[in-house]
């Protein structure tokens, strides 16, 4: 009776943590607080989420190889629920919020445009090379562009209002945003990527 005690705990709450992460209406607006932050605000936010998950992996790793029957259970459930985290961690930071978080902080310390440093971070990326059939040389080219370009703005200071207007219109009220569906809105709101693109003689794919 007690071990099936344990398991029908064990089991809710794996149910309740998983829960929370599918239906964590205030992520959305997490992110965009991040956004709002400044450079040491935002490092201290991921310092903080590394710490606190840090601390979980050692608890559920301790807890596994317990004695103690409910520590067990607890340990495994929330070993579950971290591999699962990590997995949707990996797979939001290959979207546009990684990408725009990196920019502000860039355009914050060193100045510049905002949507080149969009730009030179975006084209790191699978998904935008294969949006614009980039081939080795072709990729190099427009890349050595916006690294050009973006160094002749770099003395140029954007107020923080005016970056994060820029990233929420790059955006538009959208969430899951995409790395390559964030690369052709910035060519239809910037002027300089779109003369790049152009002239490098890439158009995205129809």
């Amino acid at each position: 009776m007690r071990l099936v005690s344990i398991y029908v705990f064990g089991k809710s709450l794996y149910r309740i943590l998983t829960f929370l992460r599918l239906n964590f209406l205030a992520k959305r607006d997490l992110n965009y607080l991040k956004l709002s932050m400044n450079v040491w605000e935002r490092f201290l936010v991921r310092l903080f989420t590394y710490l606190f998950y840090g601390l979980l992996i050692a608890i559920s790793l301790m807890w596994i190889f317990s004695e103690i029957m409910w520590m067990k259970i607890i340990g495994i459930v929330l070993a579950l629920f971290l591999a699962d985290r990590l997995w949707w961690l990996k797979k939001e930071s290959t979207s546009a919020w990684s990408i725009l978080e990196y920019s502000l902080d860039r355009a914050t310390l060193f100045g510049g445009n905002f949507y080149l440093w969009v730009a030179e971070r975006a084209l790191g990326y699978d998904e935008v090379k294969d949006l614009l059939s980039l081939k080795k040389s072709a990729y190099k080219k427009i890349r050595k562009e916006i690294k050009e370009e973006l160094n002749k703005t770099l003395n140029a200071k954007i107020s923080k209002e005016e970056l994060l207007k820029e990233a929420q219109d790059l955006l538009e009220d959208g969430f899951n945003v995409s790395p390559d569906l964030l690369f052709s809105r910035l060519m239809e709101k910037s002027k300089d990527v779109k003369i790049i693109t152009d002239n490098a003689g890439i158009y995205p794919k129809s």
